[in-house]
């Protein structure tokens, strides 16, 4: 039988009678059942208890065993003594169950930022027991987990539920989470809905409807309520230094929102009393300075989310011709936003009195410990200019009446520039040293500063220090400081020029001429030049003669060094004597010439490193060259042949001849074992010497050519013919 079936005793002697009956369920534990029967007696009782298990894979035989309370008849009319039993045994179980996970709100209709609840049901329609059950919830963008009484947690959007170890068919399972919708929420409901998917390690036959509900879990009531934001403000002093008629003092303006909802266009305003005015504000509040009485707007605030806050320092002076005891010194503060505000008594904020409000107008001489601080500056390249900011601090007990003096010393490297300054500032001994004259409310002093080209780059430069003074401060433990200025890698912009010298009176230079190159290079800054160098590769017609100290040349390039790093502002020049080629046949295209400067400090501007291509002449041109022209050669006149007799050939005796193969025969060339030619001249016959013949030989006509012999002849087969 399948798991969860009812099923009754058989009629036995130690049954129970017939109105007794008991139902039995069966519950999978990992590979084991676990049998629950229920015994139910006739006066309507009944138990629930695990009686058997048996093991199994999917599914096993079960014995249920009943037992009834005493004194209940037998099944045979006898009475009982003791408690009786019953006993059946079930088919095979399978293990299934049919898991649905519910879902519905407890809670009314809320309104950006409130928080409401989930709850999350889970049936198990059977048949089997469902055992390590799990729940999760993908919570929508729009909402947020809080808590869960029930042991829920998430992990982002993510919540989840259980496990819980075992759910008996046909019984349901509940979770409540709390969730709140985002202060800033703007949509109707409609984008949202919640499902909650339930798994659980009991094969579960019908995967459907093991998410829910469909469409989805939504607002309650479906939509949100609009935004609310209970907005409150409060004002204070900033202190409780005593103030005298005259003096500056702080207020603290301070907006908080208590939700439910995020605060649109949260704006402040406060109405100054007829003895006060306006004088700065950090937070960035304005009003009119020096007019008593004036409002004081401060910066609008776009979005102000629940249990955020914003605080607004103010500045204000008490009228120099107050006489009164601070009572009738009347503040109010008033905040507003574009988004309801449900509880409108804490929008304005009200203060009276002065930060003391026993002040006299005359009060006892003041004491006022001052102190100053160096913020850090800005790091800068050598020859570079940067700003300092030293702030005085007043740490009471009185407010400061008097001027204060501030001497500050600069570091090594450093100095003021001689305009620029701010006002009650002057500077002494070079710039080296700078004294400002700091009114009561002035609290900080800040000034430019130059590093000088030659400091030393990617350093500290120390030995800075700032000193204040005051009539009114008798502490003077705190009122001096050090400070220093960090460098950056230098920047030197090196610019190279290349210009011919010409002999005087010389307006261009010839093959052979000596003349003179003038190499400069000048340092643009903001740094000095580390370790230059000038390399001037010269071209093939251009030979070195002599050059200025600090060159030396290596093949053809010659390389020149200042003595020493090379100033911002400052120009190096190098002459460099060469003579043009002789043979030279060119123009001065043809030896222009490319020096260029280098130095270990970064340049910013590379482009300028060399100078132009064909601007060494003396006028930045390319360099003037005259070749002087070619003489026309004198043409040679051609002898005239003298003829030569033919002389009388010798006779000689007959010699055997060869049988005729043509007219006539021609002699036979000399006979070389290695190429069978004639050579080309006579250089190639040992013991001959080489010869040419001036004139031409016509046609028709005959010459004689004599050569000489020297030594004996070689050996070999060497032959010369006329």
């Amino acid at each position: 039988m399948k798991a969860g079936t009812k099923a009754y005793a058989s009629r036995r002697p130690d049954q129970p009678t017939r109105g007794h009956r008991f139902a039995m369920a069966v519950t999978p534990v990992m590979s084991a059942f676990v049998l629950v029967g229920v015994c139910a007696t006739p006066g309507g009782s009944a138990g629930l208890k695990t009686v058997g298990c048996a093991e199994g894979g999917t599914s096993a035989a079960v014995h249920l065993r009943c037992q009834a309370p005493p004194g209940v008849p037998r099944a045979d009319g006898r009475a009982a003594r003791g408690s009786q039993q019953a006993e059946t045994t079930a088919g095979t179980v399978d293990a299934r169950s049919d898991l649905q996970a519910l879902g519905r709100i407890r809670s009314s209709r809320v309104a950006p930022g409130e928080t409401f609840r989930y709850t999350i049901t889970v049936f198990n329609r059977g048949p089997s027991a469902a055992r390590d059950v799990v729940v999760t919830d993908r919570l929508p963008k729009a909402l947020s987990f809080v808590s869960s009484a029930d042991g829920c947690t998430a992990d982002g959007q993510k919540v989840t539920c259980g496990p819980l170890p075992l759910l008996a068919p046909l019984v349901t399972a509940s979770w409540v989470i709390l969730v709140r919708l985002d202060p800033a929420y703007g949509g109707t409901g409609s984008d949202i809905a919640n499902q909650a998917t339930v798994v659980s390690a009991t094969a579960d036959p019908v995967l459907a409807d093991n998410t829910g509900p469909h469409p989805g879990a939504g607002l309650p009531d479906g939509t949100a309520t609009a935004p609310l934001a209970d907005l409150a403000i409060t004002k204070k002093p900033a202190g409780t230094t005593p103030v005298a008629p005259g003096d500056t003092f702080g207020y603290l303006i301070s907006v908080a929102n208590h939700g439910p909802s995020t605060a649109e266009t949260v704006a402040v305003t406060d109405r100054l009393p007829a003895m006060l005015s306006f004088v700065s504000s950090p937070g960035g509040c304005t009003g009119p300075t020096d007019s008593f009485g004036a409002t004081v707007t401060c910066p609008t605030v776009d979005s102000l989310g629940p249990a955020d806050s914003k605080t607004y320092p103010v500045t204000v002076r008490l009228d120099p011709a107050y006489d009164g005891d601070g009572s009738d010194v009347v503040n109010r503060a008033t905040v507003s936003s574009a988004t309801a505000d449900p509880v409108q008594g804490n929008n304005t904020a009200t203060v009276t009195g002065l930060p003391n409000p026993d002040s006299a107008v005359h009060p006892a001489a003041p004491s006022a410990d001052l102190s100053i601080a160096a913020a850090d500056a800005a790091a800068v390249q050598p020859g570079g200019r940067t700003t300092a900011l030293f702030t005085v601090a007043n740490h009471g007990p009185s407010t400061r009446r008097k001027p204060a003096t501030v001497t500050i010393t600069m570091p090594e490297h450093i100095t003021v520039p001689g305009s620029g300054l701010p006002p009650g500032c002057a500077a002494s001994d070079g710039g080296r040293q700078l004294q400002c004259v700091l009114d009561p409310g002035a609290l900080s002093v800040s000034f430019p500063v130059l590093v000088s080209p030659s400091a030393p780059p990617d350093s500290t430069l120390r030995g800075g220090s700032a000193v204040v003074r005051s009539p009114e401060d008798g502490n003077s433990a705190n009122d001096s400081a050090t400070w220093a200025i960090s460098t950056l890698a230098g920047s030197a912009d090196l610019e190279t020029t290349k210009r011919a010298v010409l002999p005087a009176g010389r307006t261009a230079v010839a093959p052979g001429d000596v003349f003179t190159y003038r190499v400069t290079a000048t340092n643009h800054g903001p740094s000095d030049a580390r370790a230059v160098r000038i390399t001037d590769p010269l071209p093939g017609p251009l030979a070195l003669v002599s050059s200025t100290a600090g060159c030396t040349s290596t093949g053809r390039t010659v390389t020149c060094r200042p003595a020493g790093d090379l100033a911002a502002g400052e120009t190096v020049r190098f002459d460099l004597t060469v003579r043009l080629a002789a043979d030279f046949r060119g123009t001065g295209t043809d030896v222009d010439n490319i020096a260029t400067a280098i130095s270990d400090t970064p340049d910013p501007v590379r482009d300028n490193n060399s100078n132009r291509s064909g601007t060494t002449g003396p006028d930045g041109g390319p360099l003037p060259v005259t070749i002087p022209p070619t003489p026309t050669p004198t043409p040679t006149p051609t002898p005239t042949p003298t003829p030569t007799p033919t002389p009388t050939p010798t006779p000689s005796p007959p010699k055997p001849t060869a049988p005729p193969t043509s007219a006539s025969a021609a002699p036979s060339p000399p006979y070389f074992p290695d190429t069978g030619e004639l050579p080309v001249t006579g250089a190639e016959l040992p013991g001959w010497l080489p010869t040419t013949m001036a004139g031409c030989l016509l046609s028709g006509a005959a010459g004689v050519l004599l050569a000489r012999r020297l030594g004996r002849p070689a050996r070999g087969r060497h032959r010369a013919g006329s």
